[in-house]
């Protein structure tokens, strides 16, 4: 699992919060306005990070608080999101704890692929053991598992996590370990 960029993760959370499952701004700052108070922090870190957060402030003008607050970040951040950014991982700005708990959450998600790239590697130094000691050649492991030559020979000639998933890295050293 490759770890997500704070922008893809944005937008994955939006769709997921959203009743919709939409990535459309003017929808969701309307969704945001009418009923869906969870959307409304991500949706304005969304609109930065994507440039559109001058339609979010726009499409949002029907609802005075939610306008207020969006007037009042972009005014603050002017587009420049390093500035958004450090003020995020810093966990000190201008901004409600929900801005807040949203780079929480994709710290948490980024933290999960990395902890899921280093037990695929700890299980391919013990498939590559396994793999020499019982003479297994890497063609007859992704022959019988039916993978993907070129990811597999990455994984497990040059340790590259990011070709296979944590089930195929498990798939791999259950085989070696049976053969």
């Amino acid at each position: 699992m490759r770890a997500p960029s704070f922008k893809w993760f944005l937008k994955k959370y939006v769709q997921e919060l959203s009743y919709c499952g939409s990535s459309g701004v003017i929808r969701l700052a309307r969704e945001a306005a009418d009923g869906n108070p969870r959307l409304r922090a991500p949706l304005f870190l969304y609109a930065c990070f994507y440039g559109v957060e001058r339609e979010l402030v726009t499409a949002s003008s029907s609802n005075e608080a939610l306008f207020a607050e969006y007037s009042r970040l972009s005014d603050l951040f002017g587009g420049d999101t390093q500035k958004l950014l450090d003020a995020l991982k810093s966990g000190d700005g201008p901004m409600d704890a929900e801005y807040f708990k949203v780079y929480a959450s994709y710290a948490a998600e980024r933290a999960t692929a990395e902890r899921e790239n280093r037990l695929k590697i700890l299980m391919r130094d013990r498939a590559v053991e396994l793999k020499e000691e019982k003479r297994i050649s890497g063609y007859k492991i992704y022959k019988t598992l039916g993978l993907n030559p070129g990811n597999a020979n990455a994984y497990l000639k040059h340790g590259d996590a990011s070709k296979v998933s944590l089930a195929t890295a498990r798939r791999i050293l259950d085989f070696v370990s049976g053969y």
